[in-house]
């Protein structure tokens, strides 16, 4: 299915002319291939909440910010739900990579707060249809999971009051459990009703707290190793390619070089 495109979005700094069908298609791949060949497998809890929610309406994800492989995470997720998506981008970053407006970017200007105020008001024009998803990353920077608040920016907020649309808590854990990558859990949390207003703190600590429990359930499912994939809500978005790393092939080397190395030395003192 080719990848909708929107009408243009002015920015400071250029036009958006929205997201090419080729070009999304290949990033699609590319996230997917990339994270398949990186992790021990990414898990996802909710899916079925989210596809829901983009049925009745437009949505609103908002994420936890931990790492690079964020956004192979949401192009993946973009993909895995066939979603008309869009993704608020700093303009800055937006403007040394532009190619990140022909898969969905949005530029949000971080630096001048008047122009940062119409981005959002340009951007809650998209949410104007169901199947239409923005996602954007309330804390504005890389944090890491286990920090505490997340320091949420109020623009999410300000973004749903406009919009008038629901917002969905996605949290993004990852960890490590037998094997030298790492691994990825989604938690998918229940649609929160928008604001009625821009600055109601209430809200944004509701976010907060459906963010850490999302976080906190997936550090609990991690904990378990690899006997997690027996059950705990989570189910394989991408199959791990490795078996555990302590007994595969790296470790049997390094065993042998062991044995090499001590034979040798018994042999010396002899």
């Amino acid at each position: 299915m080719n990848a909708p495109v929107s009408p243009p979005l002015h920015a400071k700094g250029g036009l958006h002319r929205g997201r090419s069908g080729p070009v999304v298609r290949f990033f699609r791949w590319f996230a997917r291939r990339k994270l398949r060949g990186a992790m021990d497998g990414v898990y996802v809890r909710g899916l079925d909440t989210l596809r829901a929610a983009m049925a009745e309406g437009p949505v609103i994800v908002a994420l936890n910010h931990a790492s690079w492989w964020d956004i192979l995470l949401i192009i993946w997720l973009d993909g895995l739900v066939d979603a008309d998506a869009r993704a608020v981008m700093d303009a800055r970053n937006l403007r040394r990579l532009p190619y990140f407006g022909m898969i969905g970017a949005v530029p949000l200007d971080r630096q001048d707060k008047a122009q940062g105020w119409r981005d959002l008001a340009a951007i809650a024009t998209l949410l104007d249809r169901p199947g239409r998803l923005v996602f954007i990353y309330p804390q504005g920077r890389h944090r890491p999971t286990g920090i505490r608040p997340l320091g949420l920016k109020p623009g999410v907020r300000v973004l749903a009051a406009q919009a008038q649309v629901p917002v969905l808590p996605v949290s993004v854990q990852y960890g490590f459990r037998e094997t030298e990558k790492i691994t990825a859990t989604v938690d998918i949390g229940v649609p929160l009703q928008p604001p009625t207003g821009g600055h109601d703190p209430a809200w944004l600590a509701t976010l907060e707290r459906a963010l850490v429990g999302g976080l906190t359930a997936g550090e609990a499912w991690l904990d378990k190793g690899h006997k997690a994939q027996d059950g705990g809500g989570f189910a394989v978005g991408i199959a791990p390619t490795t078996a555990a790393g302590q007994d595969g092939i790296a470790a049997r080397m390094l065993g042998w070089m062991v044995r090499l190395v001590t034979r040798r030395a018994g042999g010396s003192r002899g």
